[in-house]
């Protein structure tokens, strides 16, 4: 899955969550990756509560490889994609 329909698609997702200020203790946890990753998922100019979760998540469920991946405009591992699809349903509670 393309990384534009899979934002698109937890978007979707993200539509019924109210956000959440998750962890930040996964892949590429820096402030670089945190920018990138908003920068990313925000052309869909989401709430900011919900995509501080969706960043969150990603930072949480992604290790290095799948991060460098997503930011590179790929997808991560299917094992990381499903991990993050899983949590994402969380945001909001």
């Amino acid at each position: 899955m393309k990384t534009g329909a899979v934002i698109a698609s937890l978007a979707l997702v993200g539509a019924a969550c109210g956000g959440d200020d998750g962890g930040n203790n996964g892949g590429g946890g820096n402030d670089e990756t945190r920018a990138a990753l908003i920068e990313l998922i925000n052309e869909e100019g989401m709430p900011e509560e919900l995509l501080n979760c969706f960043v969150d998540t990603a930072m949480e469920v992604f290790n290095e490889a799948d991060m460098e991946s997503v930011l590179a405009g790929g997808d991560p591992s299917q094992a990381a994609e499903d991990a993050f699809t899983e949590k994402v349903a969380e945001c909001g509670g």
